[in-house]
């Protein structure tokens, strides 16, 4: 028969339940404990070592397998795994008695062997194993009142495998995983369980992994659908809801639980969708017929929401948001018509109209229906024409009041290339008919001017608009310059060609003057008679 399955039909009847028992070690004689001394070699086999280097306490436990055998039970009344402390001072002060004893003195070594193994393994074994067996269930019941994470459920299944060093590395592998108070917990039973014999483990540790995987598999569940229901409608809660599919929890769950779990995700993203295309939908038909509201279509339709909706429901909701978009334009090319009409057939009214109904066009085209557009356009142009009409002699009027001096600033109204095409061509035809008016009344005045101020030079005074320069002609051929800057008078020849041009000579420079009735224009240098 192999050893180890030996040592476990030997030790396996100490620890049922009715087994042999005292509360304290039985009498025993000198004679009585040679005789379980001398046994020592026999049992050799049964010893059982535990832990290893990378444990505390930094070494191999062993308890001999003397202490295991049969007959340590019948010599000392109950099993060496139930002894406590003070039962092993007894035993170590009966054999140290014993060793003393002169009668004894033949068998010992015999009892000092015993005694030092008593004095050494075997006490740190027991002792160590007495303070495993009295944490180990305080560290178990942390364990079970952490928080739930998804990586509690590998370290379960690792730590129940964790008494040899194969499955010791594997359980601090998974220990790394684990939430900080969790990590903690976890790596002081990785110090107890390795310390636990096989049999140890059926009814000391493993019912209660067990208990608390089911219990944790319950929370991954539980955790997994209350995550679920708090999900927001919104672009962040399905980037969540995702984000869920794909997390920790998920193949931790059981086979049953992971199909309940996927079905609820699949149901909460549909309400979520739901609820946010709804939304959208109540925000669409929320948009009020105002200048803004194209606008406001743009920014929804920009939404984070809108765009995360899949195909098929953007594709719908668009269908809704262009209804909309066509049917504001509608509405607001109503009311601009209807505006129009009772617009008063006045000149200001008229330009007010067609800036307008070039706005509306320009603004409403790409969103209103092209039949909605036509009628509209159709519209509001036979109601400039009748504005037109009615205010054409209020235009013509405007335009006789014009004098000559503002005929520069006479140009056509920014509107009124927009007009109709016959109204367009009579309002045109009445400006440039004033404006042919106010350049034959300029002309002919400048021209009677020029009579007035034609004849010779002699005798006559001119000066800039400011007074810097000063001429004074005194015969056919001198002129006399006066600079205010420095003043100074500066005598000077001139010559007059047809009557046009003059070509003045100065002492440092020649200048040539136009006449232009009481002006003298040289351009940058103007001078008027005084």
């Amino acid at each position: 028969m192999p050893k180890p399955l030996r040592a476990l039909l030997l030790i396996l009847p100490l620890l049922l339940p009715g087994a042999a028992a005292r509360a304290q070690l039985g009498e025993t004689t000198c004679p009585e404990l040679v005789a379980w001394a001398r046994e020592d070699a026999v049992h050799a086999d049964l010893g059982v070592s535990l832990g290893w280097a990378e444990l505390a306490p930094r070494r191999e436990l062993t308890l001999p397998g003397l202490f295991l055998a049969p007959v340590t039970t019948a010599t000392f009344g109950k099993p060496a795994l139930e002894w406590g402390r003070l039962d092993l001072r007894t035993l170590n002060a009966r054999l140290r008695a014993c060793i003393r004893d002169r009668e004894m003195a033949p068998h010992r070594p015999a009892l000092t062997e015993a005694q030092r193994l008593v004095a050494g393994a075997t006490t740190s074994f027991l002792e160590h194993r007495e303070r495993v067996l009295d944490e180990l269930p305080v560290q178990l019941d942390r364990l079970a009142q952490q928080a739930f994470a998804p990586p509690l459920l590998p370290f379960l299944a690792a730590l129940a495998g964790a008494g040899d060093p194969a499955g010791w590395q594997a359980a601090q592998l998974a220990l790394r995983d684990l939430p900080g108070p969790a990590r903690g917990t976890g790596s002081h039973l990785l110090r107890l369980v390795p310390y636990l014999l096989p049999e140890d483990r059926p009814r000391l540790l493993l019912p209660e992994l067990e208990r608390q995987r089911a219990q944790r598999l319950a929370e991954a569940r539980q955790s997994s659908l209350d995550a679920l229901a708090q999900l927001p409608a919104t672009p962040r809660g399905l980037a969540a809801l995702e984000a869920l599919e794909k997390g920790a929890v998920m193949p931790v769950l059981r086979p049953e639980d992971r199909a309940e779990v996927i079905a609820a995700q699949q149901s909460r993203r549909a309400a979520l969708l739901d609820e946010m295309q709804a939304t959208l939908r109540r925000r669409i038909t929320n948009v009020p017929a105002s200048p803004m509201a194209f606008g406001m279509l743009a920014a929804i339709r920009r939404d984070a929401a809108f765009g995360a909706l899949p195909p098929d429901r953007s594709a719908a909701l668009t269908a809704e948001l262009e209804a909309h978009s066509r049917s504001l334009a509608a509405t607001l090319l109503g009311r601009v018509e209807r505006e129009m009409a009772e617009q008063p057939e006045t000149l200001e009214a008229l330009g007010q109209s067609v800036l307008l109904r070039q706005q509306v066009t320009a603004a409403l085209r790409p969103h209103a229906e092209a039949g909605a557009l036509a009628a509209f356009e159709d519209a509001s142009t036979r109601r400039i024409a009748a504005i037109a009409e009615a205010a054409l002699p209020q235009f013509e009027a405007v335009l006789a009041e014009v004098p000559a001096a503002g005929l520069d600033e006479l140009r056509p109204p920014p509107w009124l290339a927009a007009l109709p095409a016959p109204f367009a061509t009579r309002y045109a035809t009445a400006l440039a008919d004033r404006r042919a008016e106010l350049e034959a009344e300029i002309a002919a005045e400048a021209a009677a001017e020029a009579a007035r101020e034609a004849g010779p030079l002699a005798g006559r005074l001119y000066a800039t608009a400011d007074g810097a320069m000063r001429l004074e002609f005194l015969d056919a051929s001198r002129v006399l310059v006066t600079q205010q800057a420095t003043q100074m008078t500066f005598a000077g020849s001139y010559e007059e060609i047809a009557g046009e041009r003059l070509i003045l000579t100065l002492p440092d420079a020649n200048v040539v003057l136009r006449r232009e009735g009481r002006r003298l224009d040289g351009g940058a240098l103007v001078l008027l008679r005084q």
